[in-house]
């Protein structure tokens, strides 16, 4: 089953220049997104709407915003479409699309103090992380693994970080979930979650001239 990614790096982006795709979001979506403080997180969220859009259009051509669907925890999707989920982190949005449910983490490294988390992890992964030459690499690539999970899922951290060894490729009740690293920019760290058994995965970055020209 195929799974497609799409993300973009959207640092050259300005205020001005974000406010040509406005047209593209309902009035109710701008202005959730304009109590965000900063332009950056109106930035990320802006442009993760619009990539939402812009795959649906192409893949199906007709697209209505009315569609919009919130579940009982906050996991946005388009009634009788594929599964979405969006991430992003640093200056990239990321979005995930698949035909069962799915789950996407993306991560800039920053300063963490792994020491203080890595007790609430996995025994395996505890593990992973002790016999790492480079602990920072070791610890995104499981936690963007673990977000990607437990995203899928769509609970959120209720079993605890410590209830699924996240290194494995097939993950949960009945090994459901199927986690895999994905290739991204430089100090980034990126994994996706689906329900798809062995998924191809289509990764696709998008140019700045592909969401403006629109």
């Amino acid at each position: 089953m195929m799974v497609d990614v799409w993300y973009i790096n959207t640092a050259d982006i300005s205020s001005e220049l974000l406010l040509k795709v406005n047209h593209l979001l309902p009035n109710v979506m701008l202005e959730e997104i304009q109590r965000f403080r900063y332009h950056e997180d109106r930035r990320l969220k802006t442009l993760g709407r619009v990539l939402v859009r812009l795959y649906f259009e192409q893949k199906h051509a007709h697209f209505n915003w009315s569609d919009w669907r919130v579940d009982k925890n906050g996991k946005p999707h388009i009634k009788e479409r594929d599964h979405f989920n969006v991430s992003h982190s640093g200056d990239i949005v990321m979005v995930a699309f698949s035909e069962k449910e799915v789950g996407v983490d993306i991560e800039k490294y920053a300063d963490v103090d792994v020491a203080s988390i890595a007790s609430f992890l996995h025994k395996m992964e505890q593990s992973y992380l002790q016999s790492a030459s480079n602990v920072e690499d070791a610890f995104y690539t499981i936690w963007t693994r673990k977000e990607a999970y437990l995203k899928a899922k769509g609970v959120g951290i209720v079993e605890g970080l410590d209830a699924d060894n996240c290194l494995d490729s097939k993950v949960g009740e009945n090994r459901k979930w199927y986690i895999n690293n994905l290739p991204v920019s430089k100090n980034y760290k990126a994994a996706i979650c689906t329900a798809c058994d062995n998924p191809i995965i289509r990764s696709r970055e998008l140019g700045l001239n592909e969401i403006f020209e629109l």
